[in-house]
This record gives C-alpha cells, structure tokens and sequence, in this order.
C-alpha cells in the first residue's frame, strides 16, 4: 500500500484576546477533498500555548467576476481539545478520529446534494 500524500500548509500566527492580550499558534491545514461548488474543507491542528485543537474548517465563498461580486466566509468546528501531552499520546487516532468524521461529512453531503436534486427534478 503506498503511503497517502498530503498538501499541509504551516502558519504561525497570534490571536489577540478581548483584553488585548496576544496568544500565539501554529496551524496546520490540509484540505479535504470534498466536492463542493460553494465550500471549501479544511482539516486542521492549531497548537497553543497549553493546548491542541483538531478542527474541521469550512470556507465558504464565490469568486465572483469582479471584486464587488466577491464574498468568502470561514467557519470553524473544533472537534477536540486536549492538553500537548495528551495529544502526543494519542494522535494517531485523534487524527484518524477526525478523517473518519470528513469522510461521513462528505457522504452525507453527497447524500444531501442527491436527494435535493431529486426532489428539486419532481414536479407535483
């Protein structure tokens, strides 16, 4: 079996709190291949100072022609949160936890897009 190849993007960046404090991160991103003309997917691990986040990331958006026609939204669903050395013990399985969860999102959205169509093509 050969080994699956991902594209995982890296960024650093801080989130500045309500009262003004800075917390740094490390996120790392990987989309998810799921067809959908209005959305991108995102699998994501962000390490802060205390903790590990996995997240499912939904970017929603339309190119549009011209830049006033534009418009993208994210939306962020954390899955876990734990502690760095609980993470480290388990994130095989945290991430194949997390992979698993895409994976039944992409088949209830192709489910979804299925019967809309359908039911969109009957005429009563």
């Amino acid at each position: 079996m050969s080994e699956l190849e991902l594209d995982i993007s890296s960024e650093q960046g801080s989130w500045r709190t309500k009262e003004g404090k800075s917390i740094p991160y490390t996120r790392e991103r990987c989309q998810l291949l799921i067809e959908d003309d209005w959305n991108d997917y995102y699998l994501q691990i962000t390490k802060w100072p205390k903790n590990t986040t996995i997240e499912i990331a939904v970017v929603s958006g339309d190119p549009g022609y011209d830049a006033e026609s534009r418009w993208s939204n994210e939306q962020i669903y954390r899955l876990v949160k734990l502690p760095h050395r609980d993470f480290v013990k388990r994130q095989t399985e945290l991430i194949q936890d997390a992979i698993d969860f895409a994976n039944n999102l992409l088949i209830c959205l192709a489910t979804h897009n299925f019967i809309s169509a359908i039911i969109g093509s009957l005429q009563f």
